[in-house]
């Protein structure tokens, strides 16, 4: 096997050559370096007199490259790339290292939270440094600082790759104490009719593909059913909490309330249910991959 130890330059020479030729300057490339502009010149020297090859031209303060000194600059720019992929590939990243999930107010309040809990109960490893950020559109989701997000509807993006999370379906509910008081017509909710007539909790869509009973009862084959709103929230979570309180009937989004459905605390009306046809995205930023970003993604894949 070849050895590369005496084929090869001083690597400080290497990479003072690959800055001072990104940057078509010593000063800068020193400074970004943190040596002197004299050291710059001496690593640069060593390179060129261990290769036998002139890299740069000299007009006095000003440098350029030449035909050879292009050459390896191209060529070596890819091979550092290399180099780090081949680093991380293998590197163990610190358990404390910071990862960041982003979601919507009402996915992080009523899946995330408890879902999270969980994890940093079981495998406090990939849950030390886990920071969850919550915002309720796109564009406040899926920002450079994010490295995982969970985003409704989400078009294909050149950043991010994108896996369907679940599939969005929505149906009527209320508390029990709220469903004692209704006639058992009402409780059943066969008729769209019926449904439409009880006191309705809404909120308002802030993102144009968001469901709420207008869209609900069209997506069901009732568009203009008069509709008794009796009250519209600024978000999700607070549609919810209202209906826990027995003030109406909401509009549940199973993977967001299929908990509170089996602990008794909400209760479907009847079977009457809609699906969108909009999915839930698992987003991974693809300059953040990384063993630990994959684990979390594998991870939230396996709750659902």
């Amino acid at each position: 096997m070849k050895s590369f130890r005496h084929r090869l330059p001083p690597l400080n020479s290497l990479l003072t050559f690959e800055a001072a030729a990104r940057h078509a300057n010593f000063t800068r490339a020193a400074s970004e370096l943190h040596i002197t502009q004299a050291a710059v010149s001496r690593q640069i020297a060593i390179l060129e007199h261990h290769i036998d090859t002139k890299l740069f031209h000299r007009h006095g303060r000003r440098v350029s490259l030449t035909a050879a000194g292009q050459q390896l600059s191209q060529r070596l720019a890819t091979s550092f790339d290399f180099m780090i992929d081949a680093l991380e590939s293998v590197s163990r990243p610190s358990p404390n290292a910071r990862l960041t999930l982003a979601a919507n107010s009402a996915i992080s309040h009523l899946w995330l939270g408890p879902m999270l809990n969980r994890l940093r109960a079981t495998q406090p490893t990939l849950a030390s440094g886990l920071r969850l950020i919550t915002a309720d559109h796109h564009r406040d989701i899926l920002t450079e600082d994010v490295d995982l997000a969970i985003c409704y509807d989400m078009a294909p993006h050149p950043d991010w790759q994108l896996t369907p999370l679940f599939t969005e379906t929505l149906y009527p509910v209320a508390s029990p104490d709220f469903i004692a008081e209704l006639p058992q017509g009402a409780r059943d909710c066969r008729e769209l009719p019926l449904l439409a007539a009880l006191p309705l909790l809404d909120y308002e869509r802030l993102e144009p593909n968001w469901i709420n009973w207008p869209r609900w009862f069209s997506g069901m084959g009732k568009p203009g059913l008069a509709l008794n709103v009796q009250r519209q929230f600024t978000s999700y979570h607070l549609v919810l909490d209202a209906a826990l309180a027995g003030q109406g009937v909401a509009l549940g989004s199973h993977q967001q309330v299929s908990a509170l459905v089996a602990r008794g605390q909400l209760v479907r009306l009847g079977t009457l249910e809609y699906s969108s046809g909009c999915d839930y995205w698992l987003a991974a930023r693809l300059e953040s991959q990384n063993p630990r970003q994959a684990a979390l993604a594998s991870w939230l894949h396996e709750q659902v």
